[in-house]
């Protein structure tokens, strides 16, 4: 086995023995930044139902993943998620319903 993550020797990822460990990170963390950048970009008309909006999707994708969460710990009380997972689904789940309620109010 190599290291803690358990992965078997001779098994790495053909990015991570080409490009090296600290780019592998880098491209792993990009997407993130740039959803993160998008998140918080300013619309063209900034106002208070905009904003409305947006904390109404901050609330809405909360609750979303802590009943998946819930539902998750319900079915296996082992299941591991990674970080990154979490974060990059909470990111477009986000995006995705701030879009529609953009949408649906305007």
């Amino acid at each position: 086995m190599d290291g803690y993550k358990g992965a078997p020797s001779g098994t790495h990822h053909f990015v991570k023995d080409f490009l090296g460990n600290s780019l592998y990170s880098f491209f792993d963390v990009l997407p993130l930044i740039g959803l993160l950048i998008y998140m918080f970009s300013k619309e063209k008309v900034e106002d208070d139902f905009i904003r409305l909006i947006r904390l109404q999707s901050y609330q809405a994708t909360i609750i979303i993943l802590l009943i998946i969460a819930l539902a998750i710990y319900l079915f296996d009380v082992y299941y591991e998620v990674s970080l990154d997972m979490v974060l990059s689904l909470f990111m477009i789940l986000f995006l995705i319903i701030f879009y529609f309620k953009k949408q649906a109010h305007s």
